[in-house]
């Protein structure tokens, strides 16, 4: 059990302290399209899952992404946030630009993980994560013929972090 203390993170102020059960896990495969999930650990349910789209996003996209996540966050509640491993390859000058701007996007990740004193968890998924899968079980959970790329890998994500959790 855990109060919360700041507004802003969908989280309690003093004055309205009340006991809030913590259970619930955000997984986020951040990039232009940053797909998201949230899990119930104990009952190991899909809540909720979508996708942040940054290229439609006004101006300032570090600003869009940083409100989208604490509405996420104020909303679910999650108490502890996985995101994908921020990887680096460069190869050219158009990949460097890349590997900048998506490392920015994990940087609003962490900042906001940080501001709202949830602890982060990165997870490496080069090894399991396979696109055609994570799309297969991820219309297998939600029942949906068509599911976002970004988000259903989220999804999948979300599946096999409950599950080894349970072990």
């Amino acid at each position: 059990m855990v109060y919360y203390q700041n507004r802003r993170c969908g989280q309690e102020t003093s004055r309205q302290k009340r006991q809030i059960e913590m259970n619930r896990i955000l997984i986020l495969d951040p990039g232009s399209i940053t797909g998201w999930a949230v899990y119930n650990r104990t009952t190991k349910e899909l809540l909720n899952s979508g996708c942040i789209r940054l290229y439609k996003a006004p101006a300032n996209k570090l600003t869009y992404l940083e409100m989208e996540l604490s509405d996420i966050i104020s909303e679910y509640r999650p108490d502890k946030i996985y995101k994908e491993k921020k990887y680096e390859f460069v190869r050219g000058r158009k990949n460097v630009h890349a590997v900048m701007v998506h490392a920015t996007y994990h940087a609003t990740i962490i900042k906001i993980a940080s501001e709202c004193n949830i602890p982060l968890v990165e997870i490496d998924t080069r090894r399991w994560a396979r696109k055609k899968v994570a799309q297969a079980r991820a219309r297998e959970i939600t029942g949906r013929k068509r599911i976002s790329t970004h988000a259903s890998e989220a999804i999948a994500w979300g599946d096999v972090i409950c599950r080894m959790e349970g072990l």
